[in-house]
């Protein structure tokens, strides 16, 4: 199936197994993923909460708008924005960490 079939044959889950346990290496292998997608300046400016405990679950369920799947789901992935990521500083300490890597040469810079 082309990216373009799977994009708009997607559909919004909305019944989960209770009983299913996603494993703890297939749930870091999509976070790896998801972290490395891209975007401005390489900069990952987002964290990810994993949430499996029921306790918790049944504490963000309220703020979830009392959706069910969010205690039925195996875990809950919260993405979390760091605002600060963008700031200069931050933006020069990363580039110079991928320069001192090796990921670009004086060449590329502008």
């Amino acid at each position: 199936m082309s990216v373009r079939e799977t994009i708009e044959k997607r559909r919004s889950v909305r019944q989960y197994d209770p009983h299913y346990k996603i494993s703890p290496e297939t749930l870091a292998t999509l976070i790896e993923g998801a972290s490395k997608s891209p975007n401005g300046n390489n900069i990952q400016a987002t964290r990810y909460l994993v949430i499996d405990e029921p306790y918790l679950k049944n504490l963000l369920l309220p703020i979830a708008f009392n959706q069910q799947q969010v205690i039925e789901a195996s875990v809950l992935i919260v993405i979390l924005g760091d605002y600060q990521a963008f700031e200069k500083e931050n933006i020069i300490m990363i580039h110079e960490d991928e320069f001192q890597k090796g990921y670009f040469d004086a060449s590329e810079i502008i």
